[in-house]
């Protein structure tokens, strides 16, 4: 299937209805049931981490009443009789914990990229998938697939500014990203964090104050009105220097001149973040 074809068809014409009392004679015939031990998890899966808890829970309904809706597979490029996990990886884990030894699975032929955009719309769908993981998937599609912003917004029934501002995620700070990775910060948060100018002391202080978006958009107004102020005030040099340091420490950083010098300010919120500055100097 060419890839300008694939565009824009979305989650049912690609994978089907999976909802067993409605299937179709056509769609009843691709479903069998396969030996748990041949499947493995996918290549493109989006999802990177899989809570225990929602596992067990899983596992339990599945122990009471049974695999409810067959997972999505494709046939292993190498081993035939083998399948990888195209969307339903959690029930799998979750059918694994509870010994079924069979279980439904509707086996499609897919190439790379569309096992990547249906694996991507499962997991939005279900609205369930980390910010980051989001933008990992979408960062695929662009640099391995070589698609365009639009075009992934149209495959995924999203906007052109979501898809761009999900990617953008990717180049938060580090300790931002594993904050939205285990899941402190939402993708709410993360968004609104996109336009501070001191993220990471705004991140932890959501985490401090426990804070919700609308607040944390409010800090970050009020702190981009009070950055452009300060820099109307100073002389471009000094803003210069002040960015460089703060890039360099991960920390906000004021430089205060006067008749006699000046002072420099370097802000902080723990001692670790102290200790940090001070190896630096030494």
């Amino acid at each position: 299937m060419s890839q300008k074809k694939n565009l824009g068809r979305g989650l049912n014409a690609l994978l089907g209805d999976t909802n067993l009392s409605v299937l179709s004679n056509e769609q009843v015939e691709r479903i069998q049931i396969v030996p748990i031990e041949k499947v493995r998890p996918g290549t493109f899966q989006p999802r990177k981490t899989f809570p225990e808890e929602t596992i067990n829970e899983l596992a339990e309904s599945i122990r009471e009443k049974g695999l409810l809706q067959p997972i999505l597979v494709r046939r292993g490029a190498e081993e035939p009789e083998s399948f990888e996990i195209i969307a339903g990886e959690r029930r799998w884990r979750a059918a694994q914990k509870a010994q079924l030894h069979l279980i439904p699975a509707i086996i499609k032929a897919f190439n790379n990229q569309e096992a990547l955009e249906v694996g991507l719309m499962e997991n939005l769908q279900r609205e369930d998938l980390s910010p980051i993981d989001q933008a990992r998937s979408l960062e695929k599609l662009v640099t391995e697939f070589k698609l365009k912003q639009e075009d992934i917004a149209k495959t995924l029934g999203r906007s052109r500014s979501y898809v761009s501002n999900t990617l953008r995620l990717l180049g938060l700070p580090k300790p931002i990203v594993d904050m939205l990775e285990d899941g402190r910060l939402s993708a709410g948060h993360a968004r609104a964090l996109l336009g501070a100018d001191k993220k990471l002391l705004v991140a932890e202080e959501i985490l401090r104050k426990g804070l919700n978006v609308r607040q944390t958009e409010k800090i970050v107004s009020v702190q981009k009105n009070t950055m452009n102020l300060e820099k109307k005030q100073k002389d471009i040099n000094t803003v210069s220097l002040e960015q460089s340091l703060s890039n360099s420490l991960g920390l906000r950083v004021v430089i205060s001149e006067n008749k006699k010098g000046g002072s420099l300010t370097i802000h902080y919120l723990t001692i670790e973040q102290l200790d940090n500055v001070l190896a630096k100097l030494k």
